[in-house]
């Protein structure tokens, strides 16, 4: 791809040759990588598609600062090679940033929720309205955990009922996530976020700086070079920061699982 006044032409079947070599790439180098091509299958990702899209580059981004975004780090390396196909991100379950999905409570979590449970906000409530009032606490905690779920679990029942109770409650719980619809993803394809995510991390790679404006011709080549400064400004940048966040994937990811999309 090569740039022109009409943004980002594809040259079928070329790679430049950096895809194996670790070294600084020019502007022009950077930007043949960026093939929006490449991306046409975003257009018809599934909420668990886009997950594993955001995971993979928001696992770039980390290993990208461990690497202080250096050539012949792993990130960039990670980073060409998602560029031969941006658009088939492999699944991956988890960040390893994350906690662990199923683990052991400890005395002290119980300790934690005992402690908010003498909170005068839970005096004189009957027990029996106890599953509604974990967002009393999530606003005494000033914090938000809907990714996370107390049970309690009779060891002693057998492997194959517990299983059927547990897809069962599971799949309950998850059908309260609040989830992401098909209009908003619409218009992380129509932003172009993925492609200008990409872009940014190649520049920062390389040590180059592209305008909002230029960006936006390179972003949007087909349409009139008119106000594309402010929507990378305004819109593309800010949204595509909000994009790289756990609390997205995780909704994805939950919201996948529950319709039976990945």
């Amino acid at each position: 791809m090569t740039r022109s006044k009409k943004g980002l032409t594809s040259f079928p079947s070329r790679e430049p040759d950096c895809m194996t070599q670790f070294k600084k790439l020019s502007l022009d180098e950077v930007i043949a990588l960026v093939d929006l091509s490449k991306y046409d299958t975003v257009k018809i990702f599934t909420a668990g598609e886009w997950a594993d899209a955001i995971t993979q580059r928001l696992e770039i981004q980390i290993q990208a600062h461990r690497d202080e975004y250096r050539p012949d780090g792993e990130g960039h390396r990670l980073l060409l090679e998602m560029m031969k196909a941006p658009a088939n991100p492999p699944h991956i379950e988890m960040l390893p940033t994350m906690r662990e999905s199923v683990r052991d409570m400890n005395v002290a979590n119980m300790q934690d929720e005992a402690a908010l449970l003498q909170h005068d906000s839970f005096k004189n409530i009957p027990a029996t309205t106890l599953p509604n009032i974990w967002d009393e606490e999530k606003a005494l905690r000033g914090i938000h955990h809907d990714e996370y779920a107390h049970v309690e679990i009779d060891l002693d029942t057998p492997n194959k009922h517990l299983i059927e109770d547990f897809t069962r409650w599971l799949k309950s719980k998850r059908k309260k996530v609040t989830t992401i619809s098909p209009v908003k993803m619409h218009d992380w394809t129509e932003q172009c976020l993925l492609p200008f995510i990409d872009l940014e991390l190649l520049c920062k790679y390389h040590g180059h700086a592209i305008s909002h404006q230029e960006m936006g011709k390179l972003l949007f080549p087909d349409e009139y070079n008119v106000g594309l400064k402010d929507r990378i400004g305004n819109t593309v940048k800010p949204n595509s920061k909000e994009l790289l966040d756990i609390e997205v994937i995780r909704r994805l990811r939950a919201q996948s699982t529950a319709i039976g999309g990945g």
